[in-house]
């Protein structure tokens, strides 16, 4: 008790401590007072943590194929405060994905599937093992793989009309595929652009 956080004088036996820190370790010591002034010595009350503060969302980063990085900032809690994030496919989190836990303020998860809605929370733990509520980080998506051209690329080819086909290469189904014709080998010039779901495309 060198240095004396709070203190408080009550007729009652309970007494209210506000304006704390986050995610800290208080003791506490309690003495009487007779009506003629006299005090007894301290008694220990041990010790208790507070709750930590929820920390704020922030946005992501690092997103490729197959890796996203979950950022939140913190400016409240103490350094060293754990965190955990979690990633997951759906948007109610019955099933975690992937897990981190953290003493920074990001959390970087690898391995992920192509083209895919992934959602990511935070919260934050308090040493005596106490976790806040969660923080949305909201959803996010990993990027698609450029399509892969096949051995026979045009399916059909008359006087005026052509079809091609490509691979998705390991993009899910649902992915949206751009396809552009030009008789210009740069591209300066588009003829015609299709947008499509499915591996093959008609122009007419």
């Amino acid at each position: 008790f060198a240095l004396i956080a709070a203190s408080s004088q009550s007729v009652l036996t309970q007494v209210l401590f506000n304006n704390l820190g986050s995610n800290t370790t208080y003791y506490a010591r309690v003495k009487a007072r007779s009506h003629a002034g006299t005090e007894t010595l301290y008694t220990g009350l041990g010790s208790t943590v507070t709750l930590a503060q929820v920390p704020v969302a922030g946005i992501y980063s690092g997103v490729s194929t197959g890796t996203l990085q979950s950022n939140w900032s913190d400016p409240v809690n103490p350094s060293g405060t754990i965190f955990i994030s979690e990633l997951s496919l759906d948007p109610s989190f019955g099933l975690i994905a992937q897990s981190s836990v953290t003493s920074g303020l990001n959390s970087f998860f690898e391995g992920l599937s192509v083209n895919t809605t992934y959602y990511s929370r935070i919260k934050a733990r308090n040493w005596a093992g106490t976790d806040t509520l969660y923080s949305s980080l909201g959803a996010t998506s990993t990027l698609a793989m450029a399509p892969s051209s096949q051995i026979s690329t045009f399916t059909m080819v008359s006087i005026s009309s052509l079809s091609w086909q490509w691979a998705s290469n390991n993009n899910p189904g649902g992915t949206l595929y751009l396809a552009e014709i030009s008789s210009d080998p740069a591209f300066a010039l588009i003829a015609a652009s299709s947008q499509s779901v499915l591996t093959q495309v008609l122009f007419n």
